[in-house]
């Protein structure tokens, strides 16, 4: 959730609330995988247009989970000859 896991996210990180950086953020991520997200937002005093890669908390724990899902994939490839 923006409100709940983002902005705090983006706040721990920055050590600065969002509203002092930025102008604007796309709450709707542009962008997004297991580990995290992408949101288009435009910096405040200059107006340029950038987007913003959050990880989530914790995202380290589902690397393990993304590789063996791939592994998984790929034995199923071998399977049907792909």
């Amino acid at each position: 959730d923006f409100d709940s896991v983002i902005l705090p996210t983006l706040e721990k990180e920055l050590k600065s609330p969002v509203r002092d950086i930025f102008e604007s953020i796309e709450e709707t991520p542009c962008g997004a995988a297991s580990i995290g997200q992408a949101h288009r937002a435009v910096l405040k005093g200059t107006k340029e247009p950038v987007v913003i890669k959050v990880q989530y908390p914790d995202a380290k724990w589902q690397v393990p989970a993304d590789i063996e899902c791939v592994g998984q994939f790929l034995k199923v490839c071998v399977w049907f000859g792909v």
